[in-house]
């Protein structure tokens, strides 16, 4: 059973008389951009977030075992037998011109300054940088450097832009400003189903099993664990199924 909180009801309520048509949603990051991400960015994930954030005023929700049913302004294409959804909308991929590349961050032990002995006299700390938990290290991360990135999707444009106006910056190390959004374009685009769910052959977001006959082709690969409903990262929500980018074949 999903959970239903009372914060979502407004949301619900309009969302479920909205149109919704075929979209490309495309985010223009600052010149210099760098997207750090270690899996794929999720248009319906960064949607959950910012109506969970406009629901409860930034308190957020207590984290759960269980799903909540978050309502959000796309089209639900299938649901699973415990009601998961899965919604009309493609992972993020660059647009363009892109370049993969490496970004190495400094992870350095802290000084010490403050650091007092149980009296409160000032101590030396000592420390070990070459080895342990105080070691310094150059932690590398995969990025993509490009001028922006979209997804598709079957949705409401102005409520989906309503919802991104939150998003700010995208992929990890947001902190750092990595991947600044300069602006949101949302524009109508003719998409189906099938459109959404596969790019050039392969998946262009996660599909759990069962929903596979969704796919206008056949996956021969067997099923893996994936995070396929928001929010992804939730491994209380992995299921079987297939990732991004798993080569669809002919029907």
């Amino acid at each position: 059973m999903m959970i239903q909180p009372s914060e979502f009801e407004p949301f619900r309520e309009r969302y479920a008389s909205l149109p919704v048509e075929g979209l490309t949603v495309m985010a223009v990051l600052a010149a210099g951009s760098s997207v750090l991400q270690y899996n794929p960015i999720y248009l319906d994930g960064l949607l959950g977030a910012a109506v969970v954030r406009l629901a409860t005023a930034g308190r957020g929700l207590p984290d759960t075992l269980d799903a909540y049913d978050i309502p959000l302004p796309l089209a639900c294409l299938w649901r699973s037998p415990e009601g998961y959804p899965l919604w009309a909308a493609s992972c993020f991929y660059p647009d363009g011109e892109w370049e993969q590349d490496v970004v190495y961050l400094h992870k350095r032990a802290p000084s010490g300054r403050w650091s007092r002995s149980p009296s409160g006299k000032p101590r030396p700390l000592r420390m070990v940088t070459s080895m342990g938990r105080d070691m310094e290290r150059r932690v590398p991360m995969p990025a993509v450097a490009t001028w922006g990135i979209q997804a598709r999707a079957i949705g409401n444009a102005a409520a989906v832009a309503e919802l991104l106006e939150q998003v700010l910056y995208l992929g990890k190390r947001r902190n750092l400003g990595t991947a600044r959004v300069m602006r949101w374009d949302v524009r109508p685009r003719y998409w189906d189903a099938a459109d959404v769910l596969m790019m050039d052959g392969v998946l262009g977001r996660a599909v759990p099993a069962g929903a596979e006959h969704l796919l206008p082709g056949r996956i021969d690969e067997p099923a893996g664990v994936v995070g396929w409903t928001p929010p992804q990262w939730k491994a209380g929500l992995f299921g079987d199924g297939w990732r991004p980018g798993t080569e669809v074949g002919p029907g």
